[in-house]
Protein backbone atom coordinates (compact mmCIF):
# COMPACT_ATOMS: atom_id res chain seq x y z
CA UNK A 1 0.00 0.00 0.00
CA UNK A 2 1.41 3.39 -0.89
CA UNK A 3 2.47 5.49 2.09
CA UNK A 4 0.11 8.32 1.16
CA UNK A 5 -2.87 5.97 1.13
CA UNK A 6 -1.78 4.44 4.45
CA UNK A 7 -1.55 7.92 5.99
CA UNK A 8 -5.02 8.81 4.70
CA UNK A 9 -6.51 5.65 6.21
CA UNK A 10 -4.67 6.22 9.46
CA UNK A 11 -6.03 9.79 9.70
CA UNK A 12 -9.57 8.60 9.01
CA UNK A 13 -9.33 5.97 11.72
CA UNK A 14 -8.03 8.55 14.20
CA UNK A 15 -10.97 10.88 13.53
CA UNK A 16 -13.58 8.13 13.68
CA UNK A 17 -15.89 8.85 16.58
CA UNK A 18 -17.30 6.15 18.78
CA UNK A 19 -21.07 6.19 19.02
CA UNK A 20 -22.50 6.00 22.56
CA UNK A 21 -24.28 2.77 21.67
CA UNK A 22 -21.02 1.22 20.51
CA UNK A 23 -19.24 2.27 23.70
CA UNK A 24 -22.09 0.88 25.81
CA UNK A 25 -22.08 -2.41 23.94
CA UNK A 26 -18.34 -2.71 24.39
CA UNK A 27 -18.74 -1.98 28.11
CA UNK A 28 -21.44 -4.62 28.48
CA UNK A 29 -19.25 -7.12 26.63
CA UNK A 30 -16.43 -6.41 29.08
CA UNK A 31 -18.77 -6.70 32.08
CA UNK A 32 -20.08 -10.05 30.81
CA UNK A 33 -16.51 -11.29 30.44
CA UNK A 34 -15.63 -10.07 33.94
CA UNK A 35 -18.69 -11.74 35.48
CA UNK A 36 -17.76 -15.01 33.77
CA UNK A 37 -14.26 -14.72 35.24
CA UNK A 38 -15.45 -13.83 38.74
CA UNK A 39 -18.33 -16.32 38.73
CA UNK A 40 -17.26 -19.23 36.48
CA UNK A 41 -20.51 -21.15 37.14
CA UNK A 42 -23.31 -19.71 34.96
CA UNK A 43 -25.73 -20.79 37.68
CA UNK A 44 -24.33 -17.95 39.78
CA UNK A 45 -24.89 -15.25 37.16
CA UNK A 46 -28.53 -14.68 38.12
CA UNK A 47 -27.59 -12.31 40.93
CA UNK A 48 -25.74 -10.06 38.51
CA UNK A 49 -28.68 -10.03 36.08
CA UNK A 50 -31.04 -9.21 38.95
CA UNK A 51 -28.74 -6.39 40.07
CA UNK A 52 -28.63 -4.93 36.55
CA UNK A 53 -32.42 -5.05 36.26
CA UNK A 54 -32.78 -3.33 39.65
CA UNK A 55 -30.48 -0.54 38.49
CA UNK A 56 -32.40 -0.16 35.22
CA UNK A 57 -35.67 -0.05 37.14
CA UNK A 58 -34.24 2.70 39.34
CA UNK A 59 -33.27 4.69 36.25
CA UNK A 60 -36.76 4.20 34.82
CA UNK A 61 -38.28 5.51 38.07
CA UNK A 62 -36.00 8.55 38.05
CA UNK A 63 -37.09 9.44 34.54
CA UNK A 64 -40.77 8.67 35.16
CA UNK A 65 -40.80 5.77 32.72
CA UNK A 66 -41.79 2.87 34.97
CA UNK A 67 -44.64 1.85 32.65
CA UNK A 68 -42.18 1.43 29.79
CA UNK A 69 -39.84 -0.56 32.02
CA UNK A 70 -42.68 -2.83 33.16
CA UNK A 71 -43.73 -3.38 29.54
CA UNK A 72 -40.16 -4.25 28.57
CA UNK A 73 -40.00 -6.82 31.37
CA UNK A 74 -43.33 -8.36 30.33
CA UNK A 75 -42.24 -8.49 26.67
CA UNK A 76 -38.88 -9.99 27.62
CA UNK A 77 -40.47 -12.69 29.77
CA UNK A 78 -43.11 -13.56 27.16
CA UNK A 79 -40.56 -13.75 24.35
CA UNK A 80 -38.79 -16.62 26.08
Amino acid sequence: MPEEQANTISKQLETKTTQPEDALQKGIDEIARDIAIIEPDPGDWGWWISYLLEQLEGEAKKSGKTAGFDQMIKTFILSD
